[in-house]
C-alpha cells in the first residue's frame, strides 16, 4: 500500500463516500455486511482499495499544512518544491502559538516580537519523493492540512516585515 488505510472512526467520517465505492464496484449493503462477516480478508482489502483512492484524492487537492506548538510554528506549501515559513518564540512568555488570538495579535502587529524573541525564518528545498508522498509523511507525523489563505497571509506578513 502507498498509504496507510483509514483507521475505522476515519472511515466513519467518509461514510457517504465509502457507500458510493460500494455501490461503484456493485456491492449492496447487504451484500458488504456478509463480505465483512464471512470474508474479513477480502473487506481489509477493498477498505485499503477504498483507502488509497481516498489519500489521493485528498492529497491530490492539497497543498498546504501547518505544525502549531505553543513555542513554534510552521506553515508549509508543498508543490513542485517544499516552501516553509517557521516562526519560533525563543524567550520564556506566556505567548502560545497555538492560541488563536496570540497568532492573531502578530499578524495586527500589536505584538512587541523582542518581548518574545520570535525569530522568523523561511526558506524552500526539494521534494525528495513525490509530492503526495511527502505530504502523506508529513499529516502522519502530526501536520495539519490548511488553506491557501492562511499560506499568504503568513507569507504576506513575512514579506511585508514580520522579521524586522
Amino acid at each position: 500500500m502507498r498509504y496507510r488505510s483509514l483507521h475505522k472512526e476515519e472511515l466513519e467520517g467518509v461514510r457517504d463516500e465509502f457507500v458510493q465505492f460500494l455501490a461503484a464496484n456493485s456491492i449492496t449493503k447487504e451484500e458488504w455486511s456478509s463480505i465483512k462477516q464471512d470474508q474479513p480478508d477480502a473487506a481489509q482489502k477493498m477498505i485499503d482499495h477504498f483507502s488509497e483512492i481516498f489519500w489521493d484524492k485528498v492529497l491530490e487537492n492539497l497543498a498546504w499544512a501547518q505544525i502549531r506548538q505553543p513555542k513554534n510554528f510552521r506553515i508549509f506549501q508543498v508543490k513542485e518544491k517544499w516552501e516553509m515559513i517557521h516562526l519560533k518564540i525563543s524567550k520564556d512568555c506566556p505567548f502560545d502559538l497555538t492560541q488563536k488570538e496570540h497568532v492573531q495579535a502578530i499578524g495586527s502587529g500589536a505584538v512587541d516580537f523582542s518581548a518574545l524573541g520570535l525569530e522568523v525564518f523561511s526558506g524552500t528545498k526539494p521534494l525528495k519523493k513525490d509530492r503526495k508522498t511527502e505530504l502523506f509523511e508529513m499529516l502522519e507525523s502530526g501536520a495539519e492540512p490548511c488553506t491557501e489563505a492562511t499560506w499568504l497571509s503568513w507569507q504576506g506578513m513575512v514579506k511585508n516585515g514580520l522579521t524586522k
